[in-house]
């Protein structure tokens, strides 16, 4: 089957008065992350999922789906930014205003990648659904000849509509047909939110790790409980699972402990846990047979779960980065000091911009949408050394938050 044309049915475009009513980051197609360049020229999604990121950008009302632009013009957006390197650049599609597998916004999706991969590049694309895929969808991803197409299938097993109105055997009926007809794309089990009180059973638990053995990896991650999320959920008198708020997702510490011991292959010396991962460009490079182009590599509290073979093609793409200019001594949590300025304000040194190719953070991850002191994956310094062929994996730094009572 040959790549999809043109879609004949296109989605409504917006106004230029409804886009100026949008929040600007997200009336701008091309969004910079700490992990490459997000492209989302569609905006709305029906779904109601409750901790949708859509809430962060004052979007989760709109949803009947519609488009910025033309597929075309999206494409020359990203293409064309500033931090876009061919081949380099890893890109997610449609991950945060809309779901890119819904029957209206599908056909742009494979018109989007369409037109990435005629243009010969290799870049990693990524394409994030808990939505149908059928076996004709598995076709047109395999027809792609040049763009790496990951496909990752958010499955949560949470059964309570009112957080979760879509049924994860969706998602779980999607990823076996995925990876049952893969080829030339890879899928990989995106096992989130996991949530205490909803979904951290030993049943859910069992069941996603049964979904595993249908997936190229598999990536389990916490819940982002950002402000506005809590306020949605207060508002519609849903459970809070967390007594705050916090920037990244939060994972409980002995909820992952449960995992690991649920994972870990005692017989198997290459792989521990087997293809299973913390972050989720480790499960996609892992998938391709490639170094994590995030550059996480030397990162103890995210490497000592990971493969003997993959902790090696990181090692082997690891490179010490440039010393752009002399900056400051790290303080004592790893941050330059600061400094004075002329006018007598406290700053700290400017660092350069980076392209958004791959990029690594500090142990405790950033995410930013502008560009922030990153390494490249080919760059990123070792962090202390792993443990991955110990019997039990080293203690992590887990951020502690006491679950309040989940109400039923």
């Amino acid at each position: 089957m040959t790549a999809p044309a043109r879609p004949r049915r296109l989605l409504p475009l917006l106004t230029a008065q409804q886009i100026a009513s949008l929040q600007l980051d997200l009336a701008d197609p091309v969004e910079y992350r700490k992990s490459g360049l997000s492209l989302n020229h569609v905006i709305g999604c029906p779904l109601d999922c409750s901790y949708c990121i859509r809430h962060i950008y004052a979007n989760f009302d709109m949803k009947i789906p519609r488009r910025l632009m033309s597929d075309e013009d999206a494409v020359k957006a990203l293409t064309g930014h500033k931090y876009f390197r061919p081949h380099v650049t890893p890109i997610q599609l449609f991950n945060k205003a809309t779901e890119p597998m819904l029957p209206v916004v599908k056909p742009h999706t494979f018109n989007t990648l369409r037109l990435l991969d005629e243009q010969g590049l290799t870049n990693h694309a990524l394409i994030i659904t808990r939505w149908r895929v059928s076996e004709e969808d598995t076709a047109v991803f395999n027809a792609f000849q040049n763009i790496k197409v990951t496909v990752l299938v958010t499955y949560s097993g949470i059964s309570d509509s009112g957080i979760e109105p879509v049924d994860s055997k969706i998602a779980a009926a999607s990823l076996k047909t995925l990876y049952a007809n893969a080829d030339r794309y890879r899928t990989v089990l995106y096992w989130r939110p996991i949530v205490p009180g909803l979904n951290d059973s030993d049943l859910h638990l069992n069941t996603a790790r049964e979904l595993a053995d249908h997936a190229h990896a598999a990536v389990f991650t916490g819940l982002f409980f950002r402000d506005e999320i809590a306020d949605y959920y207060k508002a519609h008198d849903l459970p809070s699972p967390y007594e705050d708020t916090a920037r990244r997702k939060i994972m409980p510490e002995d909820t992952e402990a449960r995992i690991l011991d649920l994972f870990r292959r005692p017989a198997d010396s290459a792989e521990r846990w087997g293809p299973l991962f913390r972050k989720t460009s480790c499960a996609v490079a892992y998938a391709h047979g490639l170094a994590d182009y995030n550059g996480h590599y030397g990162i103890r509290e995210l490497c000592d779960i990971c493969p003997k073979r993959q902790l090696g093609l990181c090692a082997a793409a690891w490179r010490a980065p440039p010393s752009p200019t002399p900056t400051p001594s790290p303080g004592p949590w790893g941050r330059a000091p600061r400094s004075r300025s002329p006018n007598g304000r406290s700053s700290r040194p400017a660092w350069p911009n980076t392209p958004a190719t791959s990029c690594s953070t500090d142990t405790v991850s950033r995410s930013t949408t502008a560009p922030t002191p990153t390494a490249s994956a080919d760059t990123a310094a070792p962090r202390s050394g792993g443990t991955e062929g110990s019997k039990e994996p080293p203690p992590r730094e887990v951020l502690r938050v006491a679950p309040s009572p989940v109400r039923r």
